[in-house]
């Protein structure tokens, strides 16, 4: 038996700043400069609605029936899982670094610091 589906998921990536403690931030106010380390990004939620799920293919042979629903619901939760644990290898979560970095530099600089740092501590496993 073989079957496709088509899907569209939408997965969030952010910071989880409970985390951050006035340990993770080092200033400097005489020469203007501060930096930051805030905590690792990490997908905060992904969404893959019923509706956007599309069966493109589905083929059974000889004695096997077609997939019952239940297979199908379960090939689904398959695929979000799968999509979860691949999440750094898309991009998702240097595309969050990339854009904090940007965020917190322009609210420091707007905030009249002259040199800002922004770094990120390393992923936890558990979080994973």
């Amino acid at each position: 038996r073989k079957i496709i589906f088509n899907s569209t998921a939408t997965l969030k990536a952010g910071f989880d700043m409970r985390d951050f403690t006035e340990k993770d931030v080092r200033c400097d106010l005489r020469k203007k400069k501060i930096s930051l380390m805030l905590p690792a990004p990490e997908l905060l939620s992904m969404q893959m609605k019923p509706e956007d799920i599309r069966l493109v293919y589905e083929e059974s042979t000889g004695l096997r029936g077609k997939f019952t629903a239940e297979e199908r619901n379960a090939l689904q939760v398959q695929a979000q899982t799968d999509i979860c644990a691949h999440v750094e290898e898309m991009g998702i979560l240097e595309d969050a670094r990339k854009f904090g970095r940007e965020i917190f530099t322009s609210f420091l600089k707007q905030c009249g610091y002259e040199t800002v740092s922004v770094n990120f501590k390393p992923v936890k496993e558990a979080r994973k």
